[in-house]
C-alpha cells in the first residue's frame, strides 16, 4: 500500500492519496518504522495536505521517544520542519529554542 501511496502522491493524485494515508497510519499502530516511512514519504511532496500528514506523523513519532535520545530528535527536527512548511512559523521558532 505505501507504493499504491506513493504512486498517487508522486502522480498528483493527492484526494486519492489521502484516505490511503489515514488506513496505512491506523495499520501501523505504534510501529515506528512504518510511521517513520510514511512520514518521509509524505514530507517529500511539496503540498499542504500532505505536510499537514507528515506533521501529524512526526508528532506521533516524538510521542514514542523517549526525549533526548537520537531518535526523539530527528522526530522533533521533522515537527518543526512540519510546522515551517505549514505555516506555522512561530511555533517552529518557539520549538527549535526550546530544542
Amino acid at each position: 500500500d505505501l507504493i499504491r501511496l506513493r504512486t498517487f502522491l508522486v502522480t498528483g493524485r493527492i484526494a486519492e492519496g489521502l484516505p490511503l494515508v489515514k488506513e496505512l497510519r491506523a495499520s501501523a499502530g505504534q510501529d515506528r518504522a512504518k510511521l517513520l516511512a510514511l512520514a518521509r514519504l509524505l514530507g517529500d511532496i511539496d503540498n499542504v495536505p500532505t505536510q499537514v500528514e507528515a506533521l501529524a506523523l512526526w508528532r506521533a513519532i516524538e510521542g514514542l521517544e523517549q526525549a533526548g535520545t537520537d531518535d526523539w530528535l530527528i522526530a522533533r527536527a521533522g515537527v518543526i520542519h512540519g510546522l515551517w512548511l505549514t505555516g506555522d512559523h512561530a511555533e517552529a521558532r518557539r520549538l527549535l529554542k526550546l530544542t
